[in-house]
């Protein structure tokens, strides 16, 4: 068995009226069509709150605090990424649309109507989020029964 190298992505969790903000994605190869959270790859020596926060500008033109976020998740997703989900009530500007090339719909769903296309992770993660769930550390995609642990 070899060494598995994982990717690290960070997801952002924006919320505002008991709303969640999804983008519909586009365009980019890979489940265009479906809603995600906002998100993105940790780059090469990079802080992983530093990229909650160059992701949030780049993509929806928001400033985010590194002091407002607050750790909900991590997943292992199958085969080799490990996504952190990062939790946000506050942040200075307007959300946009700042791709439009990857991007064709950010908006605000309300936490019980959430799309029938979001993507598996995301909504699973959700899931157990919005029901205040204690688990901390989650898989999803292992062949495996999927395991949660709390704090």
């Amino acid at each position: 068995m070899g060494k598995n190298n994982f990717r690290v992505a960070i997801n952002l969790v924006l919320m505002q009226d008991n709303k969640v903000l999804l983008m519909r994605r586009a365009n980019t190869g890979w489940n265009d069509g479906m809603y995600a959270l906002m998100g993105g790859h940790v780059e090469d020596a990079e802080n992983p709150i530093d990229a909650v926060v160059r992701e949030a500008k780049e993509e929806l033109g928001i400033d985010v605090k590194p002091e407002n976020l607050r750790p909900l998740l991590t997943m292992a997703v199958s085969p080799d990424h490990i996504y952190l989900y990062f939790g946000c009530d506050s942040w200075d500007g307007k959300v946009v649309n700042n791709e439009p090339e990857e991007c064709d719909d950010v908006r605000f769903f309300d936490t019980d109507n959430l799309p029938q296309n979001l993507i598996g992770a995301d909504k699973e993660a959700l899931d157990l989020i919005f029901k205040n769930s204690q688990i901390r550390f989650h898989t999803y995609g292992y062949s495996q029964p999927t395991l949660g642990l709390g704090n």
